[in-house]
């Protein structure tokens, strides 16, 4: 029956079995007792896993926000992709625990490539929208769909396609790692599509006039004297729109502001 028990009630029958040999320690300084137990070392090994994975997926989400910080140059999109990246991290635990399951080798592994995988697919649309010249939310979030979506979703389909033959396998490993690869995938193109993008139309970078979008940081390097200037992507135009002369009363409609001549039209 010791193998149902978690890792939290092992630690305290260990406290307990501690206190217990403190106190008979303590009133018997000639001879001192100790306390042994095979399933102490699976409980050391689990407590090692958890530390690890909850390092792992540290490094790895600082290590995710530094490189989206030196790729697009900016400061806000980054904070947004990560938001996107716990979101889906959160995901994925509550899969794990809905299985039953609890954190071990095969799961800490998985919890820190997950980062990897969520990444992948949220980079893209970061720089499409970055390297958008529009200067609207929505416009450069529409060119970030428009110019990536259909990369994006095809990667996704070989992954989540390699990852289904996994699912075969016999052994427990790989249909784990298989299964794992499947909802990550799925989760990952579902906050890239949905969440990133409504993200980054409500509250991404705006372009403003000078080709300076909110949150870019390369001013400042520029200023430092840490990179060199270079020509700035200006916002593009909208189309102008003909001139108008104002109409009398009773007319309706707009009328050109000088009249063209045409032997086919008659004003």
């Amino acid at each position: 029956k010791y193998d149902d028990y978690s890792v939290k009630k092992y630690l305290g029958i260990i406290q307990d079995w501690k206190k217990l040999l403190d106190a008979h320690n303590a009133a018997n300084p000639a001879t001192r007792g100790v306390q042994f137990c095979l399933y102490w070392y699976f409980m050391d090994a689990a407590v090692a896993i958890i530390d690890s994975s909850i390092t792992g997926v540290s490094v790895s989400m600082l290590f995710a926000f530094v490189v989206l910080i030196i790729a697009n140059r900016n400061l806000l999109i980054p904070v947004l992709a990560i938001g996107c990246i716990i979101g889906i991290l959160f995901m994925v635990a509550l899969m794990i625990v809905l299985q039953g399951k609890t954190v071990g080798f095969m799961e800490g592994i998985c919890l820190i490539i997950a980062i990897g995988l969520s990444v992948d697919y949220i980079v893209h649309l970061c720089h499409a929208y970055t390297e958008s010249t529009k200067s609207a939310r929505e416009d450069r979030g529409r060119d970030a769909v428009t110019s990536m979506g259909v990369s994006v979703v095809s990667g996704a389909i070989t992954t989540f396609s390699a990852a289904v033959f996994l699912l075969m396998c016999q052994m427990t490993f790989f249909y784990e790692f298989g299964n794992f690869m499947v909802q990550t995938v799925c989760f990952s193109i579902f906050f890239a599509l949905t969440l990133f993008i409504a993200l980054v139309m409500e509250f991404g970078p705006v372009r403003d006039g000078n080709g300076d979008s909110t949150g870019d940081i390369r001013p400042l390097l520029v200023k430092a004297g840490l990179v060199k200037a270079e020509v700035r992507v200006l916002p593009e135009k909208g189309p102008e729109l003909p001139a108008t002369v104002p109409l009398s009363a009773g007319d309706s409609g707009t009328a050109p502001a000088e009249p063209v001549e045409s032997a086919d039209a008659e004003w």
